[in-house]
Order: structure tokens, then C-alpha cells, then sequence
């Protein structure tokens, strides 16, 4: 919707923040550890009837790092520390959040990431946060270190991510949204190396439409009323 130049501005509009967690913080979790754990690995090894040892990664005592401590990353990272991480993140008004050890804004990214041994992108797309995750950014993180995007295609720069899983120096990455979707099948991405790509399901269940018409005919009420609006949507800032 937004940009919207034509849209009156006595139109109000209003999005469905909140009924995406637990599912999409659920789903965060399950990426997290199949990367850590090398699922997609075992599950090739199963389809060739090969059965070889290999190593995973140990995630208790590793930093997470959350960028964009919404709803859903405040859930992220709740499920962060119940793995025993240390936990960090950024924040458009940085303050306390629980069981996160440093909140930052966002002009602290690469600070952040610096620091991350896995990192979380659950950011909205805006001006300020599109191509945030660049070359510079991704060759700032740890050798090694895991990279997940659930947020919007368009923020991070995915043929820099690419790159950097051929070359090793990320480590892996799982990717729920791209920048074209559905994602084509001539897409290098396919081909990467290390990559676990879904196809933005990140915060569906089976209760999803249901959910999302409660909001929207609470909202149909409020505007018969007069009433504000749940989860308004400020323009300027594009959430």
C-alpha cells in the first residue's frame, strides 16, 4: 500500500501487528536450528541412503542477534535465551527489553552484527531499512556466523549473501522472502550452497484468515464509532 501519494489522508490504515507471533517466532527458532544443527544436510543424506557423521554447532553460550525487537523479535528472543544465548538487537527507541542483554538503534547495526554469531532480520521495509544488509554489512559479521531473514524482501542484499556463502565467510543462511517472489526457478539462489530457502510461510497457520477478520471487523466497528483504530499505521515512518 505504501507509498500511497493518491491515497486521501483521511483514509486510515491499519495493519494486522501481532497475531504472526508465536507462529513466525516459532518458525525463527526452527530455522535457526536447522542451520545450527545441519538439518538440510541430514534430510540430503536420507534421500541418498548415506549414512555419514558430521558436525553441528552448539548454540548455548553463542550471541544472537536480533535485528528489529518488534512483536515477533521480542518472541525471538525470548526463544534465544531459552536456548541459553546471550541475546542483543536494535530498536528504533532503544530501551530495556526482556532477557536482551543490549539494545541499540538502528544506526548501531553493524556494531551488532559484529557481534553475531547468528543474526535475525525481522525489520519492516522502509527507505532507512532498504539494502541495509549490504556486502559491507554481511563482511562485517563473524567468519562463519548464520544469517536469517524473515522480514522483506529488498533489505538485505541477497547476491552479496550469495557470495559470501560460495566464498565460506557466512557460514549459512535461510532466507523466507526475497525480492522477487515467487522466487524464479533461474535464481542462483537455488544453487547456493548452504542457503535454506521457504516460500514466505513464515507466519501462516491454519487459523491465519480467522484471526486476521477478527482485527478487521473490530476495525470496521471502531471507524462506525469513531474510534481509533488497532494497529494504525503511520505513514511517515511506512509501519
Amino acid at each position: 500500500v505504501l507509498p500511497a501519494p493518491d491515497l486521501a489522508d483521511a483514509v486510515q490504515l491499519a495493519n494486522a501487528r501481532g497475531i504472526h507471533e508465536p507462529e513466525m517466532s516459532e518458525f525463527v527458532l526452527a530455522l535457526i536450528l536447522a542451520l545450527a544443527k545441519r538439518i538440510p544436510r541430514a534430510l540430503s543424506q536420507q534421500t541418498e541412503r548415506e549414512w555419514r557423521l558430521f558436525g553441528n554447532r552448539r548454540l548455548a553460550g553463542k550471541t544472537l542477534a536480533v535485528l528489529g525487537l518488534g512483536t515477533i523479535g521480542r518472541g525471538v528472543a525470548q526463544r534465544g535465551v531459552a536456548l541459553g544465548m546471550r541475546v542483543i538487537g536494535t530498536k528504533r527507541t532503544p530501551g530495556p527489553v526482556a532477557g536482551v542483554d543490549e539494545v541499540l538503534p538502528p544506526s548501531q547495526t553493524r556494531r551488532v552484527l559484529e557481534q553475531a554469531d547468528v543474526a535475525v532480520v525481522i525489520l519492516p521495509l522502509t527507505p532507512e531499512t532498504r539494502g541495509l544488509i549490504d556486502a559491507e554489512a554481511i563482511a562485517a559479521m563473524k567468519p562463519g556466523a548464520h544469517l536469517v531473514n524473515v522480514a522483506r524482501g529488498g533489505i538485505v542484499d541477497e547476491a552479496a549473501v550469495a557470495k559470501a556463502l560460495r566464498e565460506g565467510s557466512l557460514g549459512a543462511a535461510a532466507f523466507d522472502v526475497f525480492a522477487e517472489e515467487p522466487l524464479p526457478q533461474s535464481s542462483p539462489l537455488w544453487d547456493t550452497p548452504n542457503l535454506l530457502i521457504t516460500p514466505h510461510l513464515a507466519g501462516i497457520s491454519r487459523d491465519y484468515m480467522a484471526r486476521l477478520g477478527e482485527i478487521l471487523f473490530e476495525n470496521i466497528r471502531r471507524l462506525e464509532r469513531g474510534q481509533p483504530l488497532l494497529n494504525p499505521i503511520d505513514r511517515r515512518q511506512g509501519y
